[in-house]
Parts: C-alpha cells; sequence; structure tokens
C-alpha cells in the first residue's frame, strides 16, 4: 500500500514455497518474524547478485540483461537468473543474497522489496547511483556495503 506522500506504507511478500514471509509496516521490516538486516559482505567477489529475466523483455532487454549476467559472473561470487522481483529483493534484506538488480522494473513488485532493503539497512539506487523511486524502471538493491562496486561493474555492462 502506498500513501498520498507516495512512500510505501504496507507491504507483504509471501513465498510459501521458498519458505519466506516478508512484511514491511511504517519503516519496520520482518522476515520470517526477524527484523530485516542485509549481509555484511564487502567484496563482489564474495557477493550472489540476482538478475531478474523474464518473458516480457524485448529482445533488446535481453542482450542487455545477458551483458550484465556476463559481467557479474566475472567478477562475483555468484549470479542468480530469476523472476520475481519482490522475492530477490527480500532475500536481499534478509541477508540470503547481496544484491539485486532489474532492468525492467514495476511498481507492482518491487515497491516493498525496496522497503524491505531499506529497512533492512541496504541500498535501492537506479543504474545512475540515484536514490531509487517507486517508478523508476531500473532498481539495484545491495547490502550498501558492495553498493558502488556493483554499480561500477553494471554501467560497464550495459554501455
Amino acid at each position: 500500500m502506498v500513501g498520498d506522500d507516495g512512500d510505501v506504507q504496507l507491504g507483504l511478500i509471501n513465498a510459501p514455497k521458498a519458505g519466506l514471509t516478508a512484511r514491511y509496516l511504517a519503516g519496520a521490516a520482518t522476515i520470517d518474524g526477524k527484523p530485516a538486516r542485509v549481509s555484511a559482505t564487502r567484496s563482489l567477489s564474495d557477493a550472489v547478485i540476482s538478475v531478474v529475466l523474464t518473458s516480457h523483455f524485448s529482445g533488446d532487454e535481453v542482450r542487455r540483461t545477458a551483458r550484465v549476467i556476463e559481467r557479474l559472473g566475472t567478477v562475483a561470487r555468484g549470479v542468480r537468473i530469476v523472476v520475481s522481483g519482490a522475492l530477490e529483493m527480500a532475500m536481499v534484506a534478509s541477508g540470503r543474497l547481496d544484491g539485486f538488480l532489474s532492468l525492467k522494473a514495476d511498481i507492482v513488485s518491487h515497491a516493498a522489496g525496496t522497503s524491505l532493503v531499506r529497512a533492512g539497512g541496504g541500498q535501492v539506487t537506479t543504474l545512475a547511483g540515484a536514490d531509487c523511486r517507486n517508478d523508476d524502471i531500473e532498481k539495484v538493491a545491495s547490502n550498501g556495503l558492495i553498493h558502488e562496486e556493483l554499480l561500477s561493474h553494471l554501467r560497464e555492462a550495459v554501455r
């Protein structure tokens, strides 16, 4: 639920098959009943990053995303290719993942996740590094500690 000011007031991500329930309420976030807390990973070489790639991407968007995956595959510990941005952002907020990227995000899938990551101590920006708003199409989320390193590699990949 988004308030009149555009800020998320309430969010729920429920992924029973993944064993994850994330709740956000006006600045406080819990994941499986525990406070949200991002990972302490300090280097991209030790990080696992997830990247959204879905069937609604155009050919150019698939190729752009593939360049990102190829780049991250050479510098990160691991890269996950996923469909659900909401689930992946909740996993960043819980410390189970270190970072997340969507080059074609939508507010429905990502509003609660953005708030969860921030409440857990992480950072969510655009590729340009600007603080991410709900209507931004590019979303880069991380534990904050690897954010600048991650952005640098992402910018190189999408040039």
